[in-house]
């Protein structure tokens, strides 16, 4: 996602593909738990690259297809609840999703006079193996939490409740054939 050639050949392919491209979500991330002081240049080139780079370059190769797709066609970027907050251990991660609400805004403003809606979306951590090494660090899984809506951090197996506990997810249960 961080390579401008390759994005700038799969996007028209996209379109190409689907007969039309009115739609878009940048949901390509990487993170890694690392403080400031610790950062390295192939870890915040790489973060800065998929994060935010690639949300921007996507984003100028679609103005086209959105504009061979009319109005009505929309972005979702992709930011984070530590884009928000900010975190002592993920400084390269909180960075570029920070960014990516300024740039939605600019992006957004300068597709609006074409009936493009950019809007971006800050979810909060689901307890991945992703960020099993962000949870070992001490401290992190309950700052995380803390400021998670419905205080909790939900798994796929298990979701937040407005109560503040977990609860297993569970499937609604099919009506009993008639």
């Amino acid at each position: 996602m961080a390579d401008t050639a390759a994005i700038e050949k799969a996007v028209p392919e996209a379109a190409d593909a689907l007969g039309s491209l009115g739609g878009f979500v940048h949901a390509a991330s990487m993170s890694g738990p690392m403080p400031v002081d610790f950062i390295d240049d192939e870890l915040w080139d790489a973060t800065l690259n998929v994060n935010l780079r690639a949300a921007v370059m996507t984003s100028r190769m679609l103005l086209e297809p959105f504009r061979q797709a009319g109005p009505g066609s929309a972005a979702v970027l992709i930011s984070s609840i530590e884009g928000l907050f900010g975190s002592a251990f993920l400084t390269a991660y909180c960075a570029p999703k920070g960014d990516v609400l300024g740039v939605m805004r600019s992006i957004a403003r300068r597709f609006a006079g074409e009936g493009f809606r950019i809007s971006a979306v800050c979810p909060g951590a689901v307890d991945t193996p992703v960020l099993e090494p962000v949870f070992e660090l001490p401290g992190i899984r309950a700052q995380v939490e803390e400021r998670t809506p419905c205080s909790g951090c939900p798994s796929p197996t298990r979701r937040p409740n407005p109560s503040g506990s977990s609860s297993p997810t569970r499937r609604p249960s099919s009506p009993a054939p008639t």
